[in-house]
């Protein structure tokens, strides 16, 4: 009898140990503080004036806080009535052609109905001529690459609280922003080389890095995922949300935020052309597991119990 009692005792000991993991997921539909200010978008009467504060800079939600230390010239965007970083938006809305669509998805509303979404505006402000790469994205090899630029320092990024443990990033849900495919469709003023149309080979990625505890980007270990790509024979167009992967990010290791950039090969020397828009929502994670000291502890005593029924058994 008091065997079986160890050994109820043991698969206990065992169970607990996988206790130290939880899933979760930051859906954006649960704000606190000023971030329930940033909502933008149908019957709000929100409008992006500098007045009105609604990219993400200050505030934290959902564990995770938006960060955009790199905004040169963010005022004069604003004022022109724009957003620069970031803002949660509640647009039921999958129409429009022109910016003043910019907080609207192709599918119309947040991922799987819900209401609000993120819309990220990941294009970064130059002061000199860029120089496109050459990029292997998925397999295919692109010459002529265009990126927002923004791998240098956790800059575009949702970063986790300070003092919170890493977590294991499993999925992210992406959407493309209406005003980004409209131009890439169909062309406008600033996009420049053809259209997704009519140029083979053409494409519109977002590339997903993870930050360190430093909150400096992984660079070294990404996940890439095309929103629009002309193969030649067909266009591709994702015009729903679709979860993506992050389960390969930084070799499945924990990090502590997540960072973005766009990549195109539609540009000119002054960076990419298509509006650098993409909408988030539904990021999963799972906890780290237990720190080397933790499972030292944990498989000592799993041991000393191993010993004890030995024992006990023997007697």
């Amino acid at each position: 009898m008091k065997s079986k009692n160890i050994v109820v005792a043991l698969t206990t000991l065992f169970a607990l140990t996988t206790l130290n993991a939880s899933t979760g997921v930051f859906d954006f539909e649960t704000l606190s503080g000023d971030a329930q200010a940033w909502i933008e978008g149908e019957g709000n009467g929100n409008t992006c004036t500098q007045a009105t504060p609604h990219w993400l800079d200050w505030g934290t939600y959902g564990g995770m806080t938006w960060n955009t230390t790199s905004n040169t010239g963010i005022n004069g965007y604003l004022t022109s009535g724009g957003f620069l970083g970031g803002v949660i938006s509640n647009s039921k809305s999958n129409t429009g052609s022109d910016y003043s669509s910019d907080l609207n998805t192709v599918a119309g509303g947040g991922s799987g109905g819900s209401s609000n979404y993120a819309m990220m505006f990941l294009m970064e402000m130059v002061s000199e001529q860029v120089v496109p790469t050459t990029e292997v994205i998925n397999g295919i090899t692109f010459d002529t690459v265009y990126r927002s630029g923004r791998t240098q320092v956790a800059s575009q990024s949702f970063l986790l609280d300070a003092g919170q443990d890493a977590l294991k990033f499993t999925s992210i849900d992406l959407c493309l922003n209406v005003y980004t495919n409209n131009g890439l469709l169909n062309g406008d003023s600033f996009q420049t080389g053809g259209t997704l149309t009519d140029t083979p080979n053409s494409f519109y990625s977002v590339r997903i890095y993870g930050v360190d505890e430093n909150m400096q980007v992984i660079t070294d270990n990404y996940v890439d995922h095309f929103l629009a790509y002309n193969n030649g024979e067909d266009i591709l167009l994702q015009n729903t949300w679709e979860s993506v992967s992050l389960n390969s990010l930084n070799n499945g290791e924990a990090v502590y935020g997540l960072s973005f950039e766009v990549m195109t090969n539609f540009g000119t020397q002054w960076g990419m052309t298509p509006s650098a828009m993409v909408a988030v929502d539904n990021i999963t994670y799972t906890t780290a597991v237990p720190e080397p000291a933790e499972w030292a502890t944990i498989f000592g005593g799993i041991a000393l119990a191993f010993v004890v029924l030995r024992n006990r058994v023997k007697k």
